[in-house]
Order: structure tokens, then sequence, then C-alpha cells
């Protein structure tokens, strides 16, 4: 602030003296085409003369002080890399900073970091870098997961990090948001040895009708995807706990019962 208010005097002098060095100029002016004409002294025309490269002298030791409340002013001043706001001071005003020591922390306003919570079902469906969405009145916002973590031993739960795009700046520090993220759906797959193909069809051998470790074979039409190694996928014809024969050339007919 002090420097402030020196750079607004010095300024108040230096238009003083182009109010003064104008008005000279033109008093000069007169002097010079008079003195031509031999109607002023050269004494007279020498006074005028350097009456004006004083003030031009003046006006520019004036410019080299404001420059050098200029520079003063930037080494005090505080440029933040990012906009946003400052979320603490840790020094008073008109206060000493010693070299190197933290004076402010900044919070952007173009991006935020959102942490919400994950059960251990969810967890191994989530990957770095996934796209999630941040809602806020009603309003999504992109985000990335950065990491993940687990909270603690018993809970069961996973702390997730996600960095959020904030256009509009509308995302404040502290605020409540509700995180929307779209779990990968894991892709059924089993065996290749387990399918055999019947007219074209493919079929798994399942075990049905299960009760006291006794089980039934039924012959299953099934629709294959993609080959995964040594596995294949299965689109549609088995559930998640579906039950199956992994060798059916141990098999004779269907509806055979078998022991589990």
């Amino acid at each position: 602030i002090f420097y402030v208010i020196k750079k607004n005097e010095e300024q108040a002098k230096l238009h003083e003296l182009i109010i003064k060095q104008n008005k000279h100029k033109s008093y000069y002016a007169r002097l010079d085409n008079l003195h031509k004409q031999g109607a002023v002294s050269d004494n007279d025309w020498e006074n005028g003369f350097y009456e004006l490269e004083t003030i031009n002298q003046e006006i520019k030791i004036q410019k080299e002080k404001i420059n050098y409340i200029n520079k003063e002013i930037s080494y005090n001043s505080i440029i933040a890399p990012f906009d946003g706001y400052i979320s603490q001071k840790f020094i008073s005003n008109n206060a000493y900073a010693k070299m190197g020591a933290p004076v402010v922390s900044f919070i952007s306003s173009s991006g935020f970091e959102v942490e919400f919570f994950v059960t251990q079902k969810d967890i191994n469906q989530i990957k770095i870098n996934d796209e999630v969405k941040i809602n806020l009145l009603d309003k999504n916002y992109l985000g990335k997961i950065l990491n993940f973590s687990k909270t603690s031993l018993n809970s069961g739960g996973y702390l997730v990090k996600t960095t959020v795009e904030n256009p509009d700046k509308k995302i404040k520090e502290g605020m409540s948001v509700d995180v929307i993220y779209e779990l990968q759906k894991f892709k059924k797959t089993i065996p290749i040895t387990c399918i055999f193909t019947d007219n074209n069809q493919n079929y798994i051998y399942k075990i049905v009708e299960i009760e006291n470790n006794f089980g039934k074979i039924k012959k299953t039409k099934i629709e294959v995807g993609e080959i995964l190694n040594d596995e294949i996928e299965i689109v549609s014809g088995l559930m998640e706990k579906d039950l199956i024969v992994l060798n059916f050339q141990d098999i004779n007919s269907d509806n055979q019962k078998v022991k589990l």
C-alpha cells in the first residue's frame, strides 16, 4: 500500500511538470521566433531555452522515480499462477517474509479434486484415468480418476480421488457434489474346451436341480463372443452362478445324474 500511495504522489508531480512543460514550449516557441527576428536578446533566448531543458530533465527524473516504484511494487506483489482464490494467509499485512517462506496458499477455480467412496465389491471395476461425472445443481462436470486407497482395515471401502474440470468456476472448495460413475461389465468367459458344437450351434452342459450334493446335466444353447487366450466369452445362455461341466466327453446323456 505504501508504494501505491508513493506512486500516486509521484505521478501527480509528473502531471504538473508535463503541464508546465507544455506551457513553456509555447512560450519558448514565441521567444525563439522573436529572437530570429532580432526582437529578443540572446541572453533572454538562452534563459528560455535552458528553462525548457531544465523542465525536460525534471520530467525524465520523475519518470525514473515512477519506474523505480513500479519495480518495488512488482517485487512486493504476488501474482497467482492460475485463476482462483486465497485459501490461507501465513503472514499478516505489511509483515516481512523470509526468503522462500510461503506467504499465501492458492486454490485454483479452474479445476478441483473430488473424493468419493467405493465399496469393496465395485473397486475392482475402477481404473486410473476412468472418466466420471460430477453433478452439481443438475449440471454435470467431467472428472477423471487420479488414484484410490483403502480407508481403513475394517471399513471394506475405498477412497477414490478424482480431478474435475470447472470451466464456469461454479464449483468451490468444500462443496458437496454427486459423483456418477459407470461400472464396467465383466465379461463372462469359460474355457474353450467346455463348449461343443452341434449343427452349427454352440452348447455347454450345465449342472441343474442341485440337491444334497447331486445334480442333473442339462444341454444348454449359448451364444459366444470373442476368444480371450484359452477362454471364450459367453454372450448369452450362462448366468453368473451357473455350474458347468468342464469335460463334456464324460457325459453319456442329457439329464444324467452327477455327484458334486
